[in-house]
């Protein structure tokens, strides 16, 4: 065996191991692909209890996290917030999830603004998802740029913005806003108006004492049920108002069904196949390219 050959088995091998070692450190996450086997490691933090007045205004914002907002008969405001950052060691992860706090301010007038601050010590891929405790009649303004944010049992309003995540408002005494990007949004439950904007892939609206107003692009499933003062439905080819809905409404590209209402039907409608069975009052139907059928039992 020449020397030439035992150098190149030597190279083969390094390459060999490196290729090894660099396939390893691929790792896939939400958003791309990136070189890194860093850990993730999460740590808790708590915020002393801010007293305030039980019908104050929280606004609750996270640049990358979850929200949860938890109603509660109490008279204070407190967040546990939960770091995740991403090392090769923990005591790295540790450090740096140190420099991340919790921020609660008093802007006047009964509102409050939490939001974590030093987020940049996480670097891109760390988050901190917030789970805010509150009294059960704070009006709740909750924002987040990549995460989840979750509602139930508030008895003031609720309105809620996030991006490619999870919207869930459940059991609310107040009017309901909503904006999604991407994502889904699911309100149940509610004794005031709705309304809803964006484009989330999915939509879920049932059991509301007031009206529902959805305006925006909705590319996915459709569900509307029970809405007792009637539902404006406005998307990219479907306008669609009900005076008193309470039974369906479910959507999907290229098709709407409508059960059970009790009200009146306006419906300006491109290319969808529409199912309306029994209908409670006047039924006008316009612009329609595709197959239209009513049924009554």
């Amino acid at each position: 065996v020449s020397t030439t050959q035992v150098l190149l088995v030597a190279v083969l091998a390094v390459a060999l191991v490196g290729l090894f070692f660099g396939i390893r450190r691929l790792r896939t996450y939400r958003g791309g692909i990136e070189f890194s086997v860093q850990t993730p490691y999460s740590f808790t933090e708590e915020s002393p209890a801010t007293p305030i007045a039980p019908a104050s205004q929280v606004t609750i914002t996270s640049v990358r996290g979850d929200i949860t907002a938890v109603p509660d008969d109490t008279s204070e405001l407190r967040v546990i917030a939960r770091k995740t950052a991403y090392a090769w060691k923990q005591s790295d992860a540790q450090a740096a999830a140190a420099q991340v706090h919790i921020a609660i301010h008093d802007d006047g007038g009964g509102s409050y603004d939490v939001r974590p601050t030093g987020l940049e010590a996480l670097g891109n891929k760390g988050t901190i998802s917030l789970e805010v405790h509150l009294p059960r009649r704070a009006v709740i303004r909750a924002s987040t740029g990549d995460g989840d944010v979750r509602v139930s049992g508030a008895r003031g309003s609720v309105s809620a913005q996030g991006h490619d995540g999870v919207i869930e408002i459940r059991e609310c005494g107040g009017d309901v806003s909503a904006s999604q990007s991407g994502g889904s949004v699911h309100i149940v439950g509610v004794a005031g108006n709705v309304k809803i904007s964006g484009d989330a892939k999915e939509l879920e609206v049932a059991d509301v004492k007031g009206q529902a107003t959805i305006d925006g692009k909705f590319p996915g499933p459709i569900h509307l049920a029970r809405i007792e003062k009637g539902v404006h439905l406005i998307s990219d080819k479907t306008d669609l108002t009900i005076t008193r809905l309470n039974g369906l409404v479910e959507s999907s590209p290229g098709s709407l069904r409508i059960s059970d209402d009790t009200g009146d039907i306006a419906l300006n409608a491109q290319d969808a196949n529409v199912s309306i069975t029994n209908p409670g009052g006047k039924v006008h139907i316009t612009g329609n390219n595709g197959r239209v059928e009513i049924y009554y039992a």
